[in-house]
């Protein structure tokens, strides 16, 4: 049902121009079915807009679905994968580890990042990247383009080497450490650990020549897995031999 405003109750206006004025009578007595097919058409045009959104958004999915690019859910999170059917092609496996160190000095001084880098590069045996500051920060005199970090991905024979290190000299040397909580995970199977500096001169590497090394920084580790939840990560790093803590009520260990 359109409804439609009935001009010819209207009075007609007044207007000085004659031309105005005889434009306004022409209007004024016209039929009201003129203005009704205009809203019919306006209301046609309408749907076949959201018809044309809702294709586009429709082609979108499955074009980022194709691509295998990650959708965006509410919060700017990515959307979970879907796990699939158990079978011996789905075991979770290490897909890589990646080892990052900020160092907050470099604001001031660029010649801080060379420690770190030396660190990692000793320890991981493969060449780390140096991290740039996305973004200016005033309160911590930050601008963008600065270095302020290093970073190396792990991958194959290094990656074991380096976790086989990890776990047999390194995590049972720190103290007051008894192991990752039941809770760790990011909801997709990764794992991360964060170190203090103290734990970086536990590497055989460097507590051999440790008066290389002007600066120790901490670093954290993050575990990339297969897995498609945080229970298959955390399998998979307890096979690894990957210390976990049961945690009480209290958040005492048990």
């Amino acid at each position: 049902m359109i409804l439609t405003y009935d001009h010819r109750r209207v009075k007609s206006p007044s207007f000085r121009s004659p031309e105005l004025q005889s434009l306004a009578d022409e209007v004024v007595a016209r039929p009201d079915d003129e203005f009704a097919p205009n809203a019919k058409e306006a209301e046609e045009a309408e749907e076949e807009a959201e018809e044309a959104e809702e294709a586009e958004e429709t082609e979108e999915t499955a074009a980022a679905a194709a691509d295998g690019s990650v959708l965006k859910r509410k919060g700017n999170k990515p959307l979970r994968p879907t796990p699939p059917l158990s079978s011996p092609k789905t075991i979770p496996q290490l897909h890589k580890i990646t080892v990052h160190a900020m160092v907050k000095e470099a604001i001031n001084n660029k010649a801080s990042l060379l420690s770190a880098f030396m660190a990692l590069q000793c320890i991981s045996a493969a060449r780390p990247e140096i991290i740039y500051a996305r973004r200016s920060v005033a309160s911590w005199k930050l601008r963008e383009g600065m270095p302020i970090g290093v970073k190396v991905e792990l991958r194959g024979d290094n990656m074991y080497q380096f976790l086989d290190k990890l776990v047999e000299i390194v995590l049972p040397r720190l103290k007051e450490w008894h192991g990752l909580p039941l809770s760790a995970g990011d909801g997709n199977g990764n794992l991360a650990i964060g170190f203090p500096p103290s734990a970086l001169a536990l590497f055989p590497e460097i507590e051999g020549s440790f008066d290389m090394f002007p600066r120790m920084t901490g670093f954290d580790v993050i575990f990339n897995t297969t897995g498609y939840t945080n229970t298959e990560g955390r399998l998979l790093l307890s096979g690894f031999s990957v210390p976990f803590r049961e945690m009480g009520r209290a958040g005492k260990r048990e």
